[in-house]
């Protein structure tokens, strides 16, 4: 498959389509397709993406989802990996409930999440 049509077969994939794709490539053979839907369909609602989930996923701006959606997509993506630790950079940057997506994950699962939050503090005294 060349870039330009995994580029396209993404545009056009729905999210638990992309979610599906994701899971299926990245956990271990031996999980069926029964608990690979079941698992998808967890994340799904830990991030809130359950309204959208036959949405196709589109492109950024022009059609499909918002960027909030997408952003919780891009961390769904992550967590259908089942990954033992996840890192987030500024994930409260434009949507403060990424907090929330990430605290319902911890208490289902036995994952530690590192969030990085970058404060500028200036304290000036004249």
């Amino acid at each position: 498959m060349t870039a330009c049509s995994a580029l396209i077969l993404c545009l056009q994939a729905t999210v638990k389509e992309a979610l599906m794709f994701s899971a299926r490539l990245r956990l271990d053979a031996s999980v069926t397709e029964a608990q690979v839907r079941e698992y998808v369909d967890e994340v799904i609602g830990i991030v809130e993406l359950q309204p959208v989930q036959n949405k196709m996923v589109g492109m950024p701006k022009i059609s499909g989802l918002s960027v909030e959606q997408r952003k919780r997509l891009t961390i769904a993506v992550e967590l259908v990996a089942n990954p033992s630790v996840v890192f987030m950079d500024e994930p409260t940057s434009g949507e403060p409930l990424m907090y929330i997506y990430m605290i319902k994950y911890t208490c289902i699962s036995s994952v530690y999440i590192y969030i990085y939050i970058h404060m500028c503090v200036y304290n000036h005294t004249s």
